[in-house]
């Protein structure tokens, strides 16, 4: 485990403090079958991916790149993951929507 300096612990606690509980998210199928998601609190942040994981995945990554976190510290942010409902209604096993709203929630890993 790297061990952090007072100074980037409080630099990581700011860039942690940025971050909403949830984000709001409309999400489409692209005509690839793919997927498409504009961030709603973030207007002009948008995102695709082939699969609804990756989708998650490049969303975590596009907030980070919002609100400018530095690389170094993107392994303490926190992760937002889809509810199990929420990914029930794209059914993804197999895909039948093909558009819709959603809201990702935050995951607290335990302390570091």
């Amino acid at each position: 485990m790297v061990k952090l300096t007072p100074k980037e612990t409080e630099r990581i606690k700011y860039f942690r403090a940025l971050f909403p509980q949830e984000i709001k998210a409309h999400v489409r199928r692209s005509q690839d079958g793919g997927f498409i998601a504009e961030i709603l609190d973030y207007p002009g942040c948008i995102t695709e991916a082939e699969t609804l994981s990756e989708l998650i995945e490049m969303m975590n990554d596009a907030v980070r790149a919002v609100l400018e976190v530095p690389k170094r510290y993107a392994s303490y942010m926190p992760v937002y993951l889809l509810p199990l409902k929420m990914a029930q209604r794209f059914n993804v096993f197999p895909v039948k929507d093909t558009e819709g709203d959603l809201k990702l929630l935050m995951y607290e890993p335990s302390a570091r």
